[in-house]
């Protein structure tokens, strides 16, 4: 069997992301795939799932929520793993909040665990409405 990793990416970090988990799976012997959540892969076809999402305002990306929420069933029998990318910096602070759906998530689907990748800031990515939101939180 197969494992899925499902992923949501906005500007194609966290696609890179899962590619390099897909990498390292198949150095280990497993078949992985990496599908966006976009694609509508069904879950039920994988022994084993890795879901993650680009993290924007606190959040996770809405459609890897909507894809968690819809394949919730399949997931929760299912061995999963859950990712985050797109904090800037190296650690998580401990006031820092987490992406909201995150509690959530643990309850419904009981992840074996949880990652966050942190991120870099390439504002050639951003869209114009996304260059002036940061460049406000940098301003004094």
């Amino acid at each position: 069997m197969t494992i899925l990793i499902a992923y949501a990416s906005k500007h194609g970090s966290t696609q890179e992301i899962a590619e390099r988990i897909a990498e390292k799976l198949q150095q280990m012997g497993k078949k992985a795939e990496t599908r966006s959540v976009d694609a509508r892969e069904n879950p039920e076809n994988y022994e084993a799932l890795v879901v993650g999402s680009a993290i924007y305002y606190g959040s996770w990306l809405k459609e890897a929520t909507e894809w968690v929420r819809q394949n919730q069933a399949v997931l929760a029998a299912r061995p999963v793993w859950l990712f985050s990318s797109g904090p800037l910096g190296t650690e998580v602070q401990d006031a820092e909040p987490q992406p909201k759906e995150i509690a959530k998530f643990r309850e419904i689907l009981g992840p074996r665990d949880q990652r966050i990748f942190f991120g870099v800031l390439d504002h050639s990515r951003l869209s114009f409405a996304e260059r002036d939101h940061h460049q406000d939180l940098w301003r004094p």
